[in-house]
């Protein structure tokens, strides 16, 4: 039979119990104590009773939601099996972030723990390509793809985190289904710019994870590996940093990092190990290896031709190009070409946005510069700084702006076929006939008078010489 306790009672010892805390059963019923002696309760005489009463009257999900969080609660489901062995290789792939447990010496200078962004494909667990840098940034999503892209082709499907590397608008711009919070206007501003990765497989084929979820994204089993075959590596030993502060190695120093290129190397080398290391017992990988799956199940290549790959290997920048001549500018360098002001020059501000992709390397090199929709409308020069007295490129410039001047006047010429004076014809031959008007004042013949021809001039004069007398007179006291 179950404890009996006053409800009074029994309402404060879950309201106790039932907490983020997790307070344990023992103290709860100390506390109940104390208010059972002033309140007048009957309390059983042992925790154990309370708990008994509490699971036979509470449901395990909401216990389990009160002392372990959401989490807790929703892993009571058990995961879907999802099914991938109908896939294709390179069908679906899926990308994340890793931050690793070890400190590396940065060309720099600094230490600290590197970050790799990894692409997998999902039918064998093969790792496509990967890229180490300080954070998990656009840069390093657009360049590990491009790695994979240059090696195994495009995929049909991606399966994406909620990182903002990812979720950049460089990256799945246009893309839905974002967890990125509420859709503002100021979280993306140019919308209408599509991702490299939205024209490559489609608004929706870009498939976004739910946020804070790991299975939802199977590279998350190959970052398990990697923590244990790779960060823990003998060459590694005494640049390991543990997962957090509380399981760090007792030989720890901040101050120790291994050089960049040699973790480069042993990454490069731990990851090809990973996939071609035989006796997977996934479904669907029947004992072979990564790599072994991945050919067996090939489909059809989708290659990329050197064009569509170059726009991957450049950074893209949103601009407004300038309304006078068309040119762009992206962090200092100025890039223009005929077909940029043709394009761009004398147009409202809404149509003079582009999309200008740079090598951050090489601001020398040409940009191309492309249409928000990725149509390309210039391969774009630099226009570099010259010396104050160089006249070679005054000259240049001078002649480039005659060349400018005189394509203007030809196509100027050939839409106007009619001059202002042949216009004046035809509005003389299409003018009205209009009523007679007055002739005008200053064509009319007005006679002039004399300094003596105006009689009522001297009569004006005679009265008002006759008041003034009047007024003296008065003044004087004459009356």
């Amino acid at each position: 039979p179950l404890a009996e306790i006053d409800p009074g009672a029994w309402e404060a010892f879950k309201a106790d119990y039932l907490r983020a805390e997790r307070p344990p059963a023992a103290a709860c019923y100390r506390r109940l104590q104390r208010l059972a002696a002033s309140k007048g309760w009957q309390i059983p005489k042992s925790p154990k009773a309370l708990l008994c009463r509490l699971r036979a009257e509470v449901p395990p999900g909401a216990i389990a939601l009160a002392r372990l969080g959401p989490e807790a609660s929703k892993n009571r489901v058990p995961p879907q099996i999802r099914d991938r062995e109908a896939l294709a290789s390179m069908q679906v792939i899926c990308c994340d972030g890793h931050t690793w447990d070890v400190r590396v010496l940065w060309p720099d200078g600094s230490v600290g723990r590197p970050v790799m962004v990894a692409w997998q494909c999902v039918r064998s667990g093969k790792v496509l390509g990967w890229r180490i840098d300080l954070s998990e940034s656009a840069e390093a999503y657009r360049l590990s793809m491009a790695d994979t892209l240059w090696a195994r082709g495009a995929p049909e499907h991606v399966v994406a985190d909620n990182g903002r590397g990812i979720c950049a608008q460089a990256m799945t711009g246009g893309a839905e289904g974002k967890f990125r919070g509420k859709a503002r206007a100021e979280d993306d501003p140019d919308p209408e710019v599509r991702g490299l990765l939205t024209e490559l497989v489609g608004e929706g084929n870009v498939h976004f994870t739910i946020p804070y979820s790991g299975r939802s994204k199977q590279i998350e089993r190959a970052f398990r590996d990697f923590c244990g075959d790779i960060a823990k590596d003998p060459r590694l030993a005494g640049f390991y940093s543990g997962p957090g502060p509380e399981r760090k190695p007792h030989d720890y120093d901040s101050s120790k990092g291994v050089p960049l290129e040699r973790f480069k190397a042993i990454v490069a080398e731990g990851i090809a190990l990973h996939n071609s290391r035989p006796g997977r017992r996934g479904r669907g990988m029947d004992g072979r290896s990564c790599d072994e799956v991945f050919e067996a199940c090939k489909g059809p290549e989708r290659k990329l031709s050197p064009g569509q790959l170059s726009r991957w290997l450049l950074a893209p920048a949103v601009v407004t190009a300038r309304a006078s001549d068309g040119s762009v500018e992206v962090s200092g360098a100025r890039y223009w070409s005929q077909e940029l002001a043709d394009a761009f020059a004398f147009q409202p501000k809404a149509k003079r946005k582009a999309v200008v992709r740079t090598d951050p390397q090489r601001l020398d090199r040409p940009a191309r510069v492309e249409l928000p929709d990725g149509r390309l409308v210039a391969l774009a020069e630099p226009q570099g700084r010259v010396p104050y007295l160089h006249a070679e490129a005054a000259a240049e410039a001078g002649k480039a702006r005659s060349r400018a001047l005189r394509a203007d006047r030809e196509a100027l010429k050939a839409h106007r076929a009619l001059d202002a004076a042949g216009l004046g014809a035809l509005l003389d031959e299409a003018a009205p006939d209009l009523p007679e008007e007055p002739p005008n004042v200053l064509e009319m013949e007005i006679e002039i008078p004399g300094p003596h021809a105006d009689p009522g001039r001297e009569e004006e004069e005679r009265v008002m010489r006759e008041a003034e007398e009047r007024t003296l007179a008065r003044a004087l006291g004459g009356g």
